[in-house]
């Protein structure tokens, strides 16, 4: 299996230390700046990433307090506003999205394009214009292997025998990197075609911090046999 350098750049991290402390650079400020300046050869804004605004906060300017919604202990994350914390997993609570000036957005939409009217500004006074409300994401299709004699595997593999037998136990290959790199999971990651093989590399070998599965996990938690059930 390939090193990237994913693994090189961990090991720096270990090597420097793993301060929590967000108004730091976590690497020394040399590695970030030629971090930074690699990712800007290729044509990619490096401070964008969650994960390199964490390790290097000073460099990237970063030191900004997150929202009470932003924050892990915060249930149900934030509304559309990304300021509000929501109150369910549907948007209860979040306030209406409206437009801050309604004719003002019917106007600016309806002579610039799409791209110029739904620019920063535009979203910030136009969300419903510019559809920054989020819908509700359409419902999956139904696995094989929820038919399956056995149920379901984690990764939605047929699991061969009862309790999870034949099923891969699921952990992190790398977890050090993998807790450094935790936003290649994000679906918008691969857009950047340069990090492909790195983001494909997360995805395939850090399940846990992916969340697609709990550490030591078999089976589905929602698996059965769909036979049963029918």
């Amino acid at each position: 299996m390939q090193i990237t350098i994913l693994m090189i750049l961990s090991f720096s991290f270990l090597i420097h230390g793993t301060a929590s402390d967000a108004c730091r650079d976590r690497l020394r400020t040399r590695a970030c700046k030629n971090l930074l300046r690699n990712y800007r050869l290729k044509g990619i804004e490096g401070c964008k990433w969650k994960s390199v605004k964490s390790i290097c906060a000073l460099t990237c300017n970063s030191c900004v307090v997150k929202p009470k919604c932003a924050l892990e202990t915060s249930k149900y994350g934030c509304c559309w506003d990304k300021k509000t914390e929501a109150k369910g997993f549907y948007g209860e609570g979040c306030p209406e999205c409206t437009d801050r000036y309604p004719k003002y957005c019917q106007r600016r939409t309806s002579i610039l394009s799409t791209k110029r009217a739904c620019d920063e500004r535009g979203k910030a006074f136009c969300p419903k214009s510019c559809s920054v409300c989020r819908l509700r994401a359409p419902a999956q299709s139904i696995q094989d292997c929820f038919f399956s004699p056995h149920g379901c595997c984690w990764d939605y593999s047929e699991a061969e025998g009862p309790n999870g037998e034949g099923c891969m136990e699921c952990r992190d290959q790398y977890p050090n990197v993998c807790t450094l790199w935790y936003d290649f999971c994000d679906p918008d990651a691969l857009k950047y075609k340069v990090l492909r093989q790195s983001v494909e590399f997360i995805k395939a070998n850090c399940p846990v911090t992916c969340k697609k599965c709990q550490p030591g996990q078999r089976l589905l938690k929602s698996s059965r046999n769909l036979n049963e059930r029918l």
